[in-house]
């Protein structure tokens, strides 16, 4: 049986105080209710492939580490291709399968459907209107290779000059004569530059493997020595590009 899902117009937005049950919201402003065809029930396990082409189901419990982006629910606004369906829901990311977990009317903890969610905007409760994060999926073959293209990538900075973060989480086994065979999630980053409607793989966060991107960068030295910028550093990376996109 199809699940239904509360969802709603972003004009509705400013005015929605009302929400699903289960996170204990309460209102009196009309919510849409529609449905979202083929939503599936949250699987407690996560397949693990091994080198004899078998696959095994190994529950999340026995593996050490999370697949999540955030291991607490969080509302989200999940975006259909071309933004012409919005949900807002309690959501959680799955970083290994790549899956978008949501609380259902009734509860219950459902999938979405495969490729249906192309944009993931976050935010802390409803009282806060800028994002946490926003992750997207659909930036093409070019930049999600096979092995990749059911992940989402975040996108760090808003601008002319983006900095994208792909995190994937996959299970890995450790063997061993003496003990038991263990799982663990490992993680794994790769960053890329956003540019004139193009995107660069970036080797790893490095001052000249960001400048090389940015015309004109260097005329920013002082500011970068100034504001000590480390380019190894993620979160000075993002401080970098807002100030020279403001700039240009």
């Amino acid at each position: 049986m199809k699940k239904k899902i509360f969802s709603y117009r972003w004009g509705l937005y400013c005015h929605l105080v009302f929400c699903l049950l289960t996170t204990g919201l309460a209102g009196h402003t009309q919510v849409i209710m529609e449905v979202m065809p083929n939503a599936k029930p949250m699987d407690a396990s996560v397949l693990f492939y091994g080198s004899s082409n078998f696959n095994n189901g190994i529950p999340y419990n026995k593996i050490s580490g999370s697949p999540f982006w955030n291991d607490e629910w969080q509302l989200a606004t999940l975006y259909s291709e071309n933004d012409k369906e919005k949900w807002l829901m309690k959501t959680k990311l799955n970083l290994t399968t790549g899956e978008v977990y949501f609380i259902g009317k009734s509860g219950d903890e459902q999938v979405a459907p495969d490729e249906m969610i192309k944009k993931i905007v976050f935010y802390k409760d409803f009282d806060s209107a800028k994002p946490v994060a926003v992750f997207r999926n659909d930036y093409g073959e070019d930049l999600i290779k096979s092995k990749d293209k059911n992940n989402y990538i975040q996108v760090m900075n808003e601008g002319n000059y983006q900095l994208l973060k792909l995190d994937r989480r996959p299970v890995i086994s450790a063997d061993s004569f003496h003990i038991a065979k263990r799982y663990y999630f490992r993680e794994e980053t790769r960053y890329f530059i956003q540019y004139n409607n193009k995107t660069a793989a970036v080797k790893k966060l490095s001052h000249d493997n960001i400048l090389v991107y940015l015309p004109g960068a260097s005329g920013f030295n002082d500011w970068i020595d100034q504001n000590k910028i480390n380019f190894k550093k993620e979160e000075d990376v993002v401080r970098f590009l807002d100030y020279y996109n403001s700039k240009k």
